[in-house]
This record gives C-alpha cells, structure tokens and sequence, in this order.
C-alpha cells in the first residue's frame, strides 16, 4: 500500500510517530512506516462509508489541500525511503501517486503534440486523438457551468468535468507548496452528512 485512507486505515501504536502541523496522516504515517522497515497492507475485509462531498467546488478545495499536504510529506520523508531497500514500494508511491498528480500536464503535453502532429499532415491515430481531447473539454466546459449554476449533470458531463477539475486541483496544490502555502488544519467537505 503506498497509502492510507483517512476514514479507515489503523497503524500499530508503536509504529506512530509525530506528525509535523502541515503532514497529512494517512500519506505521511504509512511513508514513515515504510521508511522503517515495515509494510503497508491492504485488508479486503476492511469496509468505511463516507458520503461525498456533492459540491465540486468543495471537492476541488479538498484536493487542492491534499496534493499540497501530501507533496510536502513527500519532500520531507522521500530520502528515508533508499532505492536497494525499498525498489517496489518506490516504483508503486512514484507511478500511483506522483505522476498521477502531473496528470494535467502529461495530458496538456499530449494535445500539444496531437496538434501538432495533425498541423504537419500525421492522421490517423493522432487525429481521433486530438478529437478525444477536443470532445472531453467540450463536455467538461458545459459540465463546470451545470456546476456553477448547481445544475444536474449525467456522467456525460460530470466525467469530463471531474477529470479536469481534479487534475487541475492537484497541479495548484503542488504549486501551493512551492509558494510556501501551508494547510495546517483540515476543513471537512462534509459537515454533519451535508455537503
């Protein structure tokens, strides 16, 4: 496991150590468990029921605040974690988490490179993948208005929509970090069942 989820993962109390103010516990207890020798395990049995937020607004404040906890957990307890100890785990923390939070930007690379490619006379595959590209926006776009104006939405537009939205939570949230913004307290999306 690379990671925990917060309303439903349990640590040995010899394994806990203290957290800074800005750390995220369930990313940065399992990094430093890990970093000791230990293991993260995934219990199938394990079950935990939270309702969604229901706002996109608060969804994206939400994400935003955990890439940025999560990317300063990362800087600060990255080194403990040596290459020859800890080769699998690595690869797993670097691919699931890490890249996925640049997702935004492969993907914004990926359309360059599409545009660019059908600009010089490339088809094919590059042409239905430039029209994928166009269409999700094209959805997404109609999506985050829906959303504004708290508008109903099939997944037709709420996919579109939320990929970008999340996506574009995680990169602000690394820039966050880099400017020095720090969140020390957590603010729920969901207060008493509500949103």
């Amino acid at each position: 496991m690379v990671g925990g989820d917060g309303a439903i993962y349990a640590i040995r109390r010899e394994l806990y150590r203290t957290l800074a103010a800005e750390d995220i516990n369930d990313f940065v207890n399992p990094l430093q468990i890990i970093a000791e020798g230990y293991r993260g395990v995934f219990r199938a049995d394990a079950r935990a029921y939270e309702d969604p937020a229901n706002d996109y607004g608060k969804e994206f404040k939400r994400k935003r605040r955990i890439v940025c906890r999560s990317w300063g957990g990362l800087l600060r307890y990255f080194r403990r974690l040596k290459l020859t100890r800890f080769p699998r785990f690595l690869f797993m923390l670097i691919s699931h988490k890490v890249i996925r939070w640049f997702t935004l930007l492969w993907a914004s690379l990926a359309f360059i490179c599409n545009v660019v490619l059908v600009a010089h006379g490339h088809g094919g595959l590059y042409v239905w993948s430039l029209l994928g590209f166009l269409a999700t926006f094209a959805l997404g776009v109609p999506g985050h208005k829906r959303a504004v104006l708290g508008a109903e939405m099939g997944a037709l537009y709420s996919l579109p929509y939320y990929f970008y939205l999340s996506n574009l939570a995680a990169i602000l949230g690394i820039f966050d970090y880099l400017r020095g913004n720090r969140y020390v307290t957590w603010e729920h999306a969901r207060i008493n069942g509500q949103s």
